[in-house]
């Protein structure tokens, strides 16, 4: 939802909303968006300091959703922004998968890309 040059998300981050806020499974606003596909709104987030660290109750973080779903621009992005912080990129969850693994799993995710071409740009990026 755009409204002048804020979208709803920058609005409520702008009003105080807690861009670390979980849900229920402990994921955030950016485990969500990087699961979906939807850069503009990672972008968002991470310049509204998101933790890309943060795991969720299975153990998996943002950068895990992205590679499982085959969001490639996502995962580049991330790895990009976070370097400089020493992103891990081989942090594994509570089964022992880490975003390369999972990134090699066709798993059909609504939204996502489960093409061989995409899991290569993605395993390629990490």
């Amino acid at each position: 939802l755009k409204m002048g040059t804020f979208t709803s998300q920058e609005l409520l981050l702008h009003r105080g909303a807690s861009v670390n806020c979980r849900d229920g499974n402990g994921r955030t606003a950016l485990s969500h968006a990087c699961e979906q596909g939807h850069l503009d709104a990672v972008k968002i987030l991470v310049r509204n300091s998101a933790d890309p660290e943060i795991v969720d109750s299975w153990g998996n973080t943002a950068l895990m959703y992205a590679a499982v779903a085959g969001h490639a621009h996502v995962v580049e992005f991330l790895v990009r922004a976070f370097k400089r912080l020493g992103l891990q990129i081989d942090r594994q969850n509570k089964v022992g998968n880490s975003a390369i693994g999972l990134s090699a799993v066709l798993i059909p995710v609504p939204g996502s890309h489960p093409s061989y071409f995409g899991r290569e740009r993605v395993i390629i990026s990490l």
